[in-house]
């Protein structure tokens, strides 16, 4: 928060009125919402109230590192009379609000009855990845590692090194980003069998930039030896632990929080070894990833309700990819378009781009994600999913406009927000 503006000003005779006014101000900010670091701006009262205190109008910078105390400087500018906040947390705000939210349930406790090397790690998100299940049933086989994600992968490592099956769980930022030096050293150089579950892919999250993995699938997917999934649907999610659980070597899994569609039919089978064609399409080949999978085959819909003929591929491995089935579907059609939640840069666009170029198969290519930025909070998917082109509607215009048809392109399906799906820690 910049106060060095030209004008700016204020005065706080009384430090712990001040206080008490940011903790009164900041449960009336998070309450609507539902969600929101709280505690932090409860806690840092007294802290912030002196930082205003102290601070010199138009001079000083006020910084506030990690993000999650931001609410409790919010609540004393806005005390101070320096920002209106009477639109924050709503969509298109300057104002984000600021939260985390509540996930499916993952099936680890089925296998570990019958696999006791299976171990449960969590970095200080237990509740909120439901590895408390796993802790309620297996205690002494669950880990805490604290928020110390670094020290977990090394920990994790370790583990595997003495024969256990080490699942560790936090958001996907603080599995990938935060530790990726533990991991490329203590995990994916020795090739151990370590599970990584990353939460809360791409903008799946309203916690902003530093709670949403965009990168994760470029990150992991350039280390040497490790296996990237991307599960489409709650049926790929109840199935992901044992698909993966003896694969050699390490493996990240993305997994959503919150309300998950449900796609496939109880005879669905998750398969690592391939990717699967769901419809045949001679037009355009779409390939699509994890959450992106039921705007693509909603998107196949329309456009073939207007003559336009779409293969709809399922990629749920985008590491290592199943390049005979990208290839096969890529030379069936006239062009070729991925959709990912995700960045184009390093994610599934740019395998596919790869895997075609080193093929020699010339197509036009198109690339559905987010477009080397970062996003931004939001109160719903579908306001952050539109926003940054990852809706059905543009993933219809990007093959519309792909293959050269003229006028606009037809309308698609807006999905509406279920539900729970931003549910609160």
């Amino acid at each position: 928060m910049r106060v060095s503006d030209p004008g700016a000003g204020w005065a706080v005779p009384d430090p712990r009125e001040l206080a008490l006014r940011i903790r009164l101000r900041a449960v009336r900010m998070v309450a609507p919402q539902g969600f929101g670091y709280l505690g932090q701006a409860l806690s840092s009262a007294e802290q912030v109230a002196a930082v205003f205190a102290s601070a010199r109008p138009g001079v000083d910078r006020i910084v506030c590192s990690p993000g999650h105390y931001i609410i409790g400087l919010f609540a004393a500018a806005a005390e101070l009379g320096l920002i209106d906040l009477s639109g924050y947390g709503q969509n298109g705000s300057a104002f984000e609000a600021i939260g985390t939210e509540r996930s499916p349930v993952v099936d680890y406790t089925c296998a570990a009855r019958q696999r006791g090397e299976i171990l449960c790690l969590s970095g200080d998100l237990t509740k909120q990845t439901e590895v408390d299940l796993f802790q309620a049933e297996f205690p002494d086989r669950f880990i805490h590692g604290g928020m110390a994600e670094a020290n977990m992968m090394s920990m994790a490592g370790a583990l595997a090194r003495c024969g256990f099956l080490p699942f560790v769980h936090t958001f996907g930022v603080f599995a990938t980003r935060r530790p990726y030096d533990q991991i490329a050293n203590a995990i994916a150089y020795p090739n151990l069998p370590v599970r990584i579950i990353g939460f809360m892919p791409g903008v799946s999250t309203p916690g902003g930039p530093s709670h949403q993995a965009t990168d994760d699938v470029a990150l992991m997917r350039a280390l040497p030896n490790m296996t990237v999934v991307d599960v489409a649907d709650a049926v790929e999610t109840r199935q992901v632990a044992a698909a993966v659980v003896d694969v050699p070597g390490p493996v990240y899994v993305r997994l959503k929080r919150g309300e998950i569609p449900v796609i496939f039919g109880d005879d669905h089978v998750l398969r690592l070894d391939r990717a699967a064609v769901l419809s045949p399409g001679t037009d355009a080949a779409l390939f699509a990833s994890g959450m992106m999978l039921a705007a693509a085959l909603a998107a196949a819909r329309a456009l073939g309700s207007h003559g336009v003929s779409v293969s709809v591929v399922n990629v749920p491995v985008i590491k290592p990819l199943d390049s005979a089935t990208v290839l096969s579907a890529a030379a069936g059609a006239r062009v070729v378009v991925t959709a990912e939640n995700h960045s184009i840069i390093g994610g599934l666009g740019s395998a596919v781009a790869e895997t075609m170029a080193e093929a020699g198969l010339g197509r036009p290519l198109r690339r559905v994600g987010l477009r080397d930025t970062f996003a931004e909070g939001s109160l719903d998917a579908p306001f952050l999913f539109a926003k940054y082109g990852l809706s059905t509607a543009a993933i219809v215009e990007t093959i519309w406009s792909a293959l050269g048809r003229p006028g606009p392109a037809p309308a698609a399906p807006v999905a509406a927000a279920e539900s729970g799906e931003y549910s609160p820690v």
